[in-house]
């Protein structure tokens, strides 16, 4: 049942159709990340592939799952690596040294949590519980908006990966203009303190 979940939340919910999406033997090779200094290989149990006017499928997207009732964000039990499974999911991002994706969906069936790690970025984590998609069905909507098959496979400039390249690239100036303001209150605050 576990895995059937995780495929339909895939399939149906997040419209990413067999088309798209490839598991086992259809995940790409390239995706395995050795981590050496923990003799571990990481490799994502599903990969959501892409395509390109050369006809290659570049991964756009992978997804690791876990045993359910695992916890996303603590060392994974029996493993050599004491990481968590959202870390491995970092890792797994960055590894590749020819590039890859720079998105993924880390699962125990109830926590989806998405990662996304640019290589010269900020990682970034949203996380989404299932037991709340019946309950405030916007959560399920938010999901679907942020990785659902539309925002995969859209136009570049509305791509996920674009909306956070553009959100980076505007948080320098939110950075300043924060830094101005705080400036400016302390300003004021002495000016009056002084009078």
């Amino acid at each position: 049942y576990h895995t059937q979940w995780i495929r339909f939340v895939l399939g149906r919910a997040l419209e990413l159709g067999p088309e798209v999406l490839v598991d086992g033997p259809g995940v790409p090779a390239n995706l395995r990340v050795r981590v050496a200094v923990h003799h571990e290989d990481l490799r994502p149990d599903f990969a959501v592939l892409g395509f390109a006017e050369s006809g290659e499928r570049p991964t756009r997207l992978v997804v690791q799952v876990f045993d359910a009732g695992a916890d996303l964000e603590r060392p994974v039990e029996n493993a050599h690596w004491k990481a968590s499974p959202v870390t491995r999911m970092v890792e797994l991002l960055r590894g590749p040294p020819d590039g890859g994706p720079t998105l993924g969906l880390v699962t125990n069936g109830e926590q989806w949590v998405l990662v996304s790690a640019p290589r010269k970025g900020t990682t970034t984590f949203v996380t989404w519980h299932a037991s709340l998609w019946f309950e405030e069905k916007i959560t399920l909507q938010a999901l679907r908006t942020l990785i659902g098959a539309r925002r995969v496979f859209g136009p570049v400039e509305e791509t996920l990966e674009r909306l956070i390249e553009r959100s980076a690239e505007h948080q320098h100036d939110v950075t300043i203009q924060l830094g101005l303001q705080v400036r400016e209150a302390i300003e004021l605050l002495v000016r009056r303190i002084d009078e």
